[in-house]
């Protein structure tokens, strides 16, 4: 119960800073792409909860839950971004932090993968590297001959997979086939595990084992993560596919949660 009370306050830290950056977003005029992660700052808290000091992180364009947590002061360096518009920013898919252990960001879909393989390749002893992904990254040809690599190399890497089931404002069901993670990685021989977010203690214990498992035997794992991305609404349509500034048209609970079943809220109740 410790440990689900410090992720539901690294999950509140997550959400009220996207807040405040949707705010300041609103206030700016912009040119560039605003990525959103309302509902996956369980993610980023697990990751949080039990990253080691030389650990390090290769983010996908969605990274501001990351950010909110692992920058030394994420409000000044949105602020920086949309309100004083410093020449030096690099956009807001691309952060960047001199000695974080956010070591890099992509903008584009699935480059992350061999580059978090190189940075493997070259971390310490006993280090782990996580690189986040979404569903549909995996879908890109750069996913499975990472995999491969990984293996061979036998790297103490961490494809944490965001399944939320959007990419570009389309279902999988609407652009693929099924990939079936889990055949994909007993192929390789690569663990692999599922996380179940009904159960908040086992998906604590669940991603602790699998975490020191990639550490201790210098072998990469792939964990998936089922997300609800809270979206907008798009021509009348709601989406899960959160892309741009978030309008006034979408009802918030509470001023925090964005419905009863979002999933900070159902932790809440659960530590009280």
């Amino acid at each position: 119960m410790k440990e689900l009370y410090k992720i539901y306050r690294y999950c509140m830290r997550s959400r009220n800073l996207q807040f405040k950056v949707n705010s300041y977003a609103k206030k700016s005029k912009i040119n560039f792409p605003v990525h959103f992660a309302f509902g996956h700052e369980f993610v980023s808290s697990l990751v949080k909860l039990f990253i080691e000091k030389n650990d390090k992180l290769i983010l996908s364009h969605r990274n501001i839950h990351f950010v909110s947590l692992f920058s030394k002061n994420p409000e000044i360096y949105y602020k920086n971004l949309f309100i004083n518009k410093k020449k030096n920013n690099l956009g807001s898919m691309n952060y960047h932090e001199k000695n974080n252990q956010i070591a890099y960001t992509s903008s584009v879909l699935g480059n992350n993968f061999s580059v978090a393989c190189g940075i493997s390749f070259f971390a310490k002893k006993k280090s782990v590297v996580i690189c986040i992904a979404g569903d549909g990254a995996i879908e890109e040809g750069s996913f499975y001959e990472t995999l491969s690599l990984a293996k061979y190399l036998n790297l103490p890497l961490v494809f944490l997979i965001e399944n939320n089931n959007w990419s570009m404002y389309t279902k999988i069901n609407e652009r693929r086939c099924n990939i079936n993670l889990k055949k994909v990685c007993e192929s390789m021989q690569i663990k692999f595990l599922k996380l179940q977010l009904k159960n908040f203690q086992k998906s604590i214990k669940n991603y602790k084992k699998m975490i020191s498992y990639c550490r201790t035997t210098s072998s990469p794992i792939v964990l998936e993560l089922p997300v609800k991305t809270y979206g907008d609404f798009k021509k009348k349509k709601y989406v899960n596919y959160h892309h741009g500034v978030l309008s006034n048209n979408v009802k918030i609970y509470n001023k925090i949660y964005f419905e009863k079943n979002d999933l900070l809220f159902r932790i809440k109740k659960k530590i009280r």
